[in-house]
């Protein structure tokens, strides 16, 4: 653990920036450690005698600091209890720089922000981390607006709020449209395909799944497909397909009239050109559905895979170069077969490449069938399958390590699991 030491007033707050690479163990945790990425952006208030005050844990330590800085509680209560009860701060060495506490907290770190205006925001997380997870396609750039949004709601002169949701939804949707402008250009430069987040069924972050139009809407073939809409377009679809919301609404958060709110929406659903009939997916079908896959793509013959697939269908992967991963789609069943037999035919060097034998189990990952791959408990790779009447319509493949840890650390905590697959 690497952390700059200056002075501090005893019992005074001081912040302390956790910048260390090397997992933790921490005893109680369900997944063994507590993740690295999560480690080196975390900042800390801490007193001077080492009693814990509370933190902030984002992917960036700015935003982490800037959180700290302003007093507000814990974003992650989980990992900072785990912290607290553990006594990381009886290990750290020092504190990086002075600081004078905000007015509204007192000597000893407790808050003293009104239980109501935290609680408001708190109620509203959920619904704003599923919007921001449809409108972003990556969990962490989700919870990181949606702090960001907590930053604002801090700084704002809430007394003048008159509908604090409302406030709240458009401060969120002018946050990830910025995300979005912003992450089209670095995408331009992503190396080989982008392809969103896959989260495990059951996650927060999913959001409402009470209508079949909520469930599609956050599926892994969706989220790629909303890729092709502009910021606005994704925006309006979202908000209206999913979560409801009138032409009316909408028009207020983006500033622009009703009636090009509602032009934009029948050019977002002409972009898409769903047409496909819709597929209800439950948990044994799932599975089914997963076997089926992993008895044909693990033949060694094509046949088996060309009849599961759809004729026109597309397989993706994502490897964020950094992992191997093909960087252009197959397209067509034919292709699509003969690059998966290839795939899952195993050899020695296959296993060297991965670290071991990976063992293959039946998921389900944002709302469909998934096959999930693992070797020596940790994840590697997650295969997404668009089940459609006609057939597998896509195929998703993440193994972009970036983009597999928040799905790793929910695996780890709802295990043990039995594999379909091992010894391959």
């Amino acid at each position: 653990m690497r952390i700059r030491r200056r002075t501090c007033p005893s019992g005074a707050l001081a912040q302390v920036h956790v910048a260390d690479r090397c997992p933790v163990d921490w005893p109680d945790d369900p997944g063994g450690r507590l993740t690295s990425a999560e480690l080196a952006s975390a900042w800390i208030a801490v007193r001077a005698d080492g009693v814990l005050g509370y933190m902030g844990l984002t992917r960036d330590a700015e935003r982490s600091r800037r959180s700290v800085a302003a007093g507000l509680p814990a974003e992650r209560p989980d990992v900072a209890a785990r912290i607290a009860g553990h006594g990381l701060t009886r290990v750290i060495q020092g504190v990086w720089g002075e600081w004078t506490p905000p007015a509204h907290m007192t000597d000893h770190g407790a808050m003293s922000l009104r239980t109501h205006e935290v609680d408001l925001f708190e109620s509203s997380r959920g619904r704003m981390e599923a919007i921001a997870y449809r409108l972003l396609g990556s969990a962490g750039d989700a919870e990181d607006a949606v702090q960001d949004t907590y930053l604002r709601w801090h700084a704002a002169d809430r007394e003048r709020i008159e509908t604090p949701e409302a406030w709240l939804t458009k401060v969120l949707t002018n946050l990830c449209l910025n995300q979005l402008t912003s992450a089209r250009a670095r995408r331009e430069t992503y190396v080989g395909q982008w392809l969103p987040e896959p989260v495990l069924d059951g996650d927060r972050i999913l959001g409402p799944a009470d209508t079949l139009e909520q469930r599609e809407s956050v599926s892994m073939a969706m989220l790629t497909l909303m890729e092709r809409l502009s910021p606005n377009e994704r925006v309006v679809y979202v908000l209206r397909e999913a979560f409801g919301y009138a032409h009316r609404e909408i028009a207020e958060i983006l500033d622009i009239t009703e009636s090009n709110c509602q032009q934009i929406y029948r050019r977002a659903k002409q972009h898409l050109a769903v047409e496909r009939s819709r597929t209800e997916i439950d948990a044994v079908a799932a599975r089914k559905i997963v076997e089926e896959f992993l008895a044909a793509a693990l033949s060694g013959d094509t046949e088996p895979l060309i009849r599961l697939l759809a004729d026109d269908a597309v397989s993706m992967a994502d490897g964020g170069g950094k992992v191997h991963a093909r960087r252009t789609p197959v397209i067509g069943a034919t292709g699509i077969a003969k690059y998966l037999r290839a795939l899952f035919q195993p050899s020695d060097a296959k296993r060297a490449f991965v670290g071991g034998s990976p063992a293959f189990y039946a998921v389900v990952v944002n709302g469909g069938p998934a096959v999930l791959a693992e070797v020596d408990e940790q994840v590697i790779g997650v295969f997404c399958l668009d089940a459609t009447p006609g057939g597998l319509a896509s195929i998703h493949i993440q193994v972009n390590p970036d983009k597999l840890q928040r799905i790793a650390r929910q695996w780890a905590a709802a295990g043990p699991h039995r594999p379909l697959v091992v010894n391959w």
